[in-house]
């Protein structure tokens, strides 16, 4: 399996000197799709002391998807640079500081890892993400996406989906966490030990049955309800859900407002931009434009995303 080697850690801990990014896509897949936006906001101890922000042309016209979810039209895409002449005064930006976002584990990080490796830098920074830290934190919220974050905290920022004001959000939903910690005298390396063994009790997908003994709270998957497409190469759809429902998280036959994760076969996914989205795709491209927490991601991005600590 293709990992992405010199990938940062994903840290657990609260720190007041990091930059806060957030990226916009022609879809949800780091190996296949182009980032269109680069917004991010460096804070150095606890203030906003500088900002980040420019389209990218990715070199293709855009889905009309993508269009209503972030407001980026083709014409406003048709003068920015290519990703070649932004990541490297990006990567140059960021460098000697953590990196923070919403979902960054297996969205905004990997696809400006991938970016940064094609053109021969290395993006090694070490990341924070927001939506981890919440889940773990306030597990009585329904949903823990961005905008569920901005609206418990009473946070107000002008777009949504748009990559400067994204970056912005997940900077002072990071200061609420940091306060709830302190507040509540929260020791994370410790809350993240315990033992969550009856959670998942009772998880099945079709006649699985899960393995308690293998269940890991830690994974970026777990609780997650996640659904398989397409032809996989490492694995039959019987076998993975089985070894996400060990995990701990959902798998499930069909994309519903519960989805969070539609992975999708390698090869079925490159084919996309040929023959266009699969009814799937475009039904969790219609939720993530209502603001669900879902991404559709490839199965080596899937299996990526099992490697993160």
């Amino acid at each position: 399996m293709n990992t992405r080697e010199f990938k940062g850690k994903s840290l657990i801990e609260i720190t007041n000197t990091y930059v806060s990014v957030d990226v916009e896509t022609t879809g949800m897949s780091p190996s296949w799709d182009e980032i269109i936006e680069i917004g991010a906001v460096k804070v150095i101890r606890g203030a906003v002391v500088d900002r980040f922000s420019t389209l990218v042309n990715p070199g293709f016209p855009i889905n009309s998807l993508i269009t209503t979810l972030t407001g980026i039209t083709n014409d406003d895409l048709a003068c920015a640079p290519p990703i070649e002449s932004v990541i490297t005064p990006f990567v140059e930006w960021c460098e000697g500081h953590t990196i923070l976002g919403h979902n960054v584990v297996a969205f905004d990080g990997s696809f400006l890892y991938d970016a940064a490796a094609r053109n021969n830098l290395v993006f090694s920074n070490d990341y924070i993400c927001t939506m981890r830290l919440a889940r773990k934190l306030l597990p009585e919220l329904q949903h823990h996406r961005l905008e569920d974050l901005k609206l418990y905290f009473s946070i107000e920022t002008a777009r949504s989906h748009r990559g400067v004001d994204d970056a912005e959000a997940a900077h002072l939903v990071y200061l609420e966490i940091s306060k709830l910690v302190s507040e509540r005298c929260i020791d994370l390396p410790s809350l993240w030990k315990r033992d969550y063994t009856n959670k998942a009790r009772g998880r099945k997908a079709s006649d699985l049955v899960q393995d308690l003994t293998k269940q890991d709270e830690e994974s970026p998957i777990f609780g997650k309800h996640i659904v398989f497409t397409g032809k996989l190469e490492n694995f039959t759809r019987t076998e993975i859900q089985q070894i996400v429902l060990d995990i701990g998280a959902i798998p499930e036959d069909g994309v519903t407002q519960k989805t969070n994760i539609l992975v999708i076969g390698d090869l079925d996914y490159s084919r996309t931009k040929e023959k266009g989205f699969s009814s799937k795709q475009k039904k969790a491209f219609e939720l993530r434009a209502k603001n669900q927490d879902i991404s559709v991601i490839t199965e080596r991005d899937f299996f990526d995303m099992l490697t993160e600590g």
